[in-house]
């Protein structure tokens, strides 16, 4: 009888770490095998920070932790991405990012998280590097907090100074905190915006270049709109997760 018992126990925990390996299996299955980004927030009284790591399998890295018992499946958070490179670059932008909470904000450090803000009003489109934002906007985006605003402002010069008969550009105009485009109308201005938003290369167009030094320009800014777009879709999707500056 006892030793019946036994085997009944012995079977009965054989079928429960059987049915565990196998949902832990089947849940990894639910990871996808491609490169990405692991994070998650540090809660501070005043700000969150933001931590990274890049993960060149996401589920490979996932099964590793998993089996050396540091993370537990629901908790993990990640960022899918095209290739390393691209986790790479968000982790040097973002790892250790401070989010400054907005409530511990006053009015003379708002521009602490840096975030650009893409605005079209009538015929002219702002950038404001600085979470600031214009009056009567027709429509605005939060794009992210994507780093240098002087780098920005150079590159920017670039679109202007190559594109400017191509996209209706009049005249361009920078302070410290932003960056505005004006525009033959409205409906000019609308389509930077919807382009620029995106950081669309649509927005270069197929313009024939004059000589080899617009030609190296026009490659640079190809790279500093790709390299946003990566930094603004991570902003976006966590952003939308976790609601980090609430």
């Amino acid at each position: 009888m006892i030793e019946t018992d036994y085997n009944k126990l012995v079977d009965e925990t054989f079928r429960l770490d059987l049915e565990s390996e196998e949902a832990s299996i089947e849940s990894l299955e639910n990871f996808p095998e491609s490169a990405g980004v692991f994070y998650r927030f540090e809660n501070k009284s005043y700000c969150d920070i933001l931590r990274c790591t890049d993960s060149t399998n996401i589920r490979t890295d996932i099964g590793l932790m998993q089996e050396s018992g540091t993370i537990d499946l629901a908790s993990i958070k990640y960022f899918e991405t095209a290739d390393l490179k691209s986790a790479q670059l968000i982790c040097r932008e973002f790892d250790k990012f401070r989010f400054h909470k907005q409530d511990m904000l006053s009015l003379s450090d708002v521009s602490l998280n840096n975030v650009w803000v893409l605005e079209v009003k009538e015929d002219s489109v702002v950038l404001n590097f600085d979470s600031q934002s214009e009056k009567n906007s027709l429509e605005k985006m939060e794009l992210g907090a994507l780093g240098d605003s002087s780098l920005a402002k150079y590159y920017f010069s670039f679109v202007e100074e190559i594109f400017k008969d191509d996209l209706g550009i009049l005249e361009t105009k920078t302070t410290k905190r932003t960056f505005k485009w004006k525009f033959k109308n409205e409906r000019v201005a609308q389509e930077f915006f919807n382009k620029l938003k995106e950081f669309s290369t649509e927005l270069l167009g197929e313009k024939e270049l004059s000589d080899d030094l617009q030609a190296v320009k026009v490659e640079s800014l190809q790279t500093f709109f790709a390299e946003k777009k990566i930094l603004r879709d991570f902003w976006s999707d966590i952003s939308t997760r976790e609601n980090p500056l609430s």
